[in-house]
């Protein structure tokens, strides 16, 4: 994670990014839309939320978030040769993942022989707050690969 972090906070320049149905709103070059939903670009991002049935597809890469993954009103998050690092260092205890109302995050995470542009092999979403961190869960979440939290709270 430690290599991981600095390539993706060189990428898109930091912001929240903000998609409803098949629009979105967030720092330039950070994502792509059209009528099937938005595409989203690895980088780091304050916030990434999805809400009234927004459908987003994370290219390969690392994505950072600096607070909240929020997902309402039935969005869905998908991505394949993904890496998700939550490091709430800068605003502790916030939910670092929140999926409610028939939301789905689908993510999965790279192998040895297909990690592209700095995901880590195995490990689909991760954290590094060094203090308690909510995962707020009511929907439907398949991951494949590593969900690595050690100070996470589970609800």
């Amino acid at each position: 994670m430690q290599t991981a972090l600095p390539n993706a906070a060189s990428k898109v320049g930091s912001g929240a990014l903000n998609c409803q149905q098949d629009s979105c709103s967030g720092p330039a070059g950070s994502y792509s839309c059209n009528a099937t939903g938005c595409t989203i670009v690895p980088g780091t991002y304050t916030e990434i939320r999805l809400t009234s049935k927004a459908r987003g597809t994370a290219l390969p890469g690392v994505y950072v978030v600096t607070d909240t993954i929020d997902l309402i009103g039935e969005s869905k998050l998908t991505g394949t040769n993904v890496t998700f690092i939550v490091d709430t260092t800068a605003s502790p205890g916030a939910n670092i993942l929140s999926a409610n109302s028939g939301s789905e995050v689908n993510l999965t995470a790279s192998t040895v022989n297909s990690a592209p542009n700095d995901t880590i092999p195995g490990i689909a979403f991760a954290s590094r707050a060094n203090s308690a961190m909510t995962f707020l869960c009511y929907s439907n979440l398949p991951f494949i690969g590593v969900f690595y939290m050690p100070n996470g709270v589970n609800y």
